[in-house]
């Protein structure tokens, strides 16, 4: 089973402006749930232990999520002039048999699942076809 998990929340959002100019875009509600609070629901619900939180702009708004969820929130301080490889080398104590996710990822369903190998770390994807996709990701014989 996986235990651990980073998630990644330091950004600014610029493309969500003017709406993230007072809120983090993690804190955006949907269906009634915010971004990130469904995140690390979804994740204590697949038995992720260790939760840690990398952030940066607007920072204080994320101290009440360790102890409401028990996380731990670790800071990128150069968040303005780096971007997310910095978050993740912020974080890198946390990334061993961990999954690797952004704070502005919804789920309709958890995607996260209990029984993975613990011997390797994991980045969350969404399976995705046609011309519009950002990035595309494969999977090989060993998933």
């Amino acid at each position: 089973m996986v235990k651990n998990a980073v998630i990644l929340a330091a950004g600014r959002s610029y493309s969500f402006a003017p709406f993230s100019y007072e809120t983090p875009k993690a804190f955006f509600r949907v269906k009634g749930e915010t971004l990130i609070e469904r995140l690390i629901r979804q994740l204590r619900e697949a038995g992720v232990e260790t939760i840690a939180v990398v952030v940066g702009s607007m920072r204080e708004k994320f101290y009440p999520l360790e102890e409401k969820w028990g996380v731990t929130i670790l800071e990128n301080s150069l968040y303005a002039s780096k971007n997310n490889l910095y978050s993740v080398q912020c974080a890198r104590a946390y990334l061993s048999d961990a999954f690797l996710c952004h704070c502005d990822n919804y789920y309709p369903e958890n995607p996260f699942v209990k029984h993975l190998p613990s011997d390797r770390s994991y980045r969350q994807a969404v399976v995705k076809s046609g011309p519009d996709c950002e990035f595309n990701c494969y999977a090989d014989s060993d998933g």
